[in-house]
């Protein structure tokens, strides 16, 4: 699949599961209080109720360039990538077409990073798992356990 491909699903994933998981199972927010978050403030709920830090990860240095004032962690990062492929308007062509080839790899192993955790807390798995991109020791603990 192509690098947007693996950030709009994700990002699709991230979203349902955060509504799932918050809303639907847990009860732990209501449901017109979901609905009134962005996509980067559902992900970044989802992540801070299970553990997750929404900070990028200082090893990921393409992705600090993609900051703003509305993307300004990682779960904003993954909305803002995702709306430019999904809304044509100019300034999205500008910034996907500004994307280098490592941008789009932090971006997708950010995104698959996320939905990886999410899954693994929901399932409550409390081991150790591989950290997806990672070199050196890539086996720890997942955050939450």
């Amino acid at each position: 699949t192509t690098p947007e491909a693996r950030v709009v699903l994700s990002q699709v994933a991230l979203d349902l599961l955060a509504w799932v998981h918050m809303v639907e199972t847990q009860h732990l927010i209501s449901r017109s209080k979901f609905d009134r978050l962005r996509a980067a403030g559902r992900i970044r709920c989802l992540l801070d109720h299970i553990g997750v830090p929404t900070a990028v990860p200082t090893r990921m240095g393409h992705l600090p360039q993609l900051y703003d004032t509305q993307a300004t962690d990682g779960p904003g990062v993954i909305a803002k990538v995702r709306n430019a492929a999904v809304h044509a308007k100019q300034g999205s062509r500008a910034l996907l077409g500004a994307m280098d080839v490592s941008t789009w790899y932090e971006c997708c192993e950010l995104a698959l990073s996320y939905l990886e955790l999410a899954l693994l807390s929901v399932c409550k798995h409390t081991g150790d798992y591989a950290r997806r991109g990672w070199t050196g020791d890539d086996e720890t603990r997942v955050p939450w356990g």
